[in-house]
């Protein structure tokens, strides 16, 4: 069977692709909403989508472009981020979904400075043979704040499990307030609910701090957290009380009983060991049983938060790259050194 991989009209095939998404990808929240959302409201540019067409004109799969803004050593580069690869289950032999990998790469590597995504077991493959290289896995760090919903996952008996559970978080809560007294005095954290003029005056200052990280304009980041359809997300900011300056924050997820991190972000390593010990008692005092944050990039990153008692788990996810039309290192973009990827730069 022919097949072939055009790129659609966003308004046009909007039914075909809302079939698509419901028949093969797990997408949370309403459909319609998360087309918009994604492919035309985004800040830095709407997105593009392409259909794969059988020889009788069905369309039978997709493969989505997200538009991001990747920041190299002080120069704002388009990006392409790939998403929403989905093919029908009559057609997942292998031929049609690799025809719409390589006419999505192909199309993006041609009008984009890079491209990158985060793609699946199976549609990693897909990227892979279309010319696409890992960078490398994006590994999620938690940090256990309640060990009772640990200990009943065990067959410990509940006579015993209780007790321990309770002599065990009262430790972890005391270690989690420690911490605290070691950060400045004059940092604080404050629960915000948008992102102001203060984000952008950080994001500028950390041009300086990674070769490649996603930009974090207050546009930016208030359209990928707080008008996002399908997650509520609340800002922790680490504020300078003496001068109101920001000086980092977190973007949380709060999901049964974990604080999940979609963003963690710092102008630098002091600034960020002062977020980690001023949040966490705070996410302790709210009742949470862990903090979770998922990231691939320089490694002191993961040596910080290993000092802050977050410990890897499960298998983590893919990361994969190309170059574009814009001139970068090779050796450069398949660094992970030179990156700073969160939950940020994804694709949900």
């Amino acid at each position: 069977m022919k097949y072939e991989a055009l790129l659609a009209d966003l308004s046009a095939s909007r039914d075909g692709l809302l079939a698509l998404w419901a028949a093969n990808l797990h997408v949370r929240g309403d459909l319609d909403a998360k087309l918009r959302w994604f492919y035309c409201d985004s800040p830095t540019g709407p997105g593009q989508a392409f259909l794969l067409h059988d020889e009788n004109g069905v369309a039978v799969g997709c493969a989505g472009i997200g538009v991001r803004t990747i920041v190299h050593r002080h120069r704002n580069m388009r990006a392409a981020l790939f998403a929403d690869l989905a093919v029908d289950r009559g057609h997942r032999s292998g031929y049609p979904a690799l025809g719409l990998g390589r006419a999505v790469i192909g199309h993006a590597s041609s009008t984009f400075d890079l491209v990158y995504g985060f793609p699946n077991g199976r549609a990693l493959a897909v990227y892979r043979r279309g010319g696409c290289q890992e960078l490398g896995v994006m590994q999620r760090y938690v940090r256990v704040l309640r060990m009772r919903g640990y200990l009943d996952r065990t067959s410990v008996p509940a006579a015993v499990a209780v007790p321990v559970a309770m002599f065990a978080d009262f430790g972890l809560s005391a270690m989690a307030k420690l911490g605290a007294q070691r950060a400045p005095k004059q940092l604080d954290i404050q629960w915000m609910t948008d992102f102001d003029f203060r984000f952008d005056r950080l994001n500028l200052k950390a041009r300086t701090k990674h070769a490649l990280y996603g930009d974090r304009r207050s546009t930016f980041l208030r359209w990928r957290f707080v008008r996002n359809p399908s997650d509520r997300y609340r800002i922790a900011a680490l504020v300078d009380r003496q001068t109101d300056v920001l000086r980092g924050y977190a973007v949380v997820n709060f999901v049964e009983g974990t604080a999940e991190l979609a963003d963690l972000f710092a102008a630098d390593d002091a600034d960020l060991d002062s977020l980690l010990r001023l949040l966490v008692p705070v996410l302790d005092q709210l009742g949470c049983s862990a903090v979770s944050f998922r990231f691939l990039g320089a490694s002191h990153i993961p040596k910080l938060l290993a000092r802050h008692g977050f410990r890897p788990r499960g298998v983590g996810r893919s990361v994969i790259v190309g170059a574009g039309t814009a001139d970068i290192d090779p050796a450069t973009l398949l660094d992970t050194e030179s990156w700073y990827l969160t939950d940020l730069d994804e694709d949900v």
